[in-house]
């Protein structure tokens, strides 16, 4: 929406701002309102996206998780080890059982 990344600026009094003082955030409010498919939800996501904005210049980026992936090889599969289920070979019946338990909410 703005043009600049936030990683190469400068924050400044807990605001990310450009090479010469401006608020990002502005810059970025600037922009909703000019949008004709945003203009109409302008505040909305300005609200949300600027508590986001403030936090991430109050914590910096490393305050952010890193998403970790783990994927596994099994019985002639990759499985994703970090989930509940998994979709690897001989690993499909909780997807029967969990549409089996919806179809039976749908007719209570």
């Amino acid at each position: 929406m703005t043009g600049y990344d936030l990683k190469n600026l400068e924050v400044v009094n807990g605001k990310f701002v450009t090479e010469d003082g401006t608020d990002i955030f502005e810059l970025y409010k600037e922009g909703l309102r000019k949008n004709p498919y945003s203009a109409a939800n302008a505040g909305i996501a300005a609200s949300h996206y600027g508590q986001q904005l403030a936090g991430l210049a109050k914590n910096g980026f490393d305050s952010i998780p890193d998403l970790v992936l783990a994927i596994g090889y099994e019985n002639s599969s990759l499985q994703d080890l970090g989930q509940k289920e998994s979709y690897g070979t001989g690993k499909t019946n909780w997807i029967d059982e969990w549409k089996a338990s919806v179809a039976t909410l749908k007719y209570k």
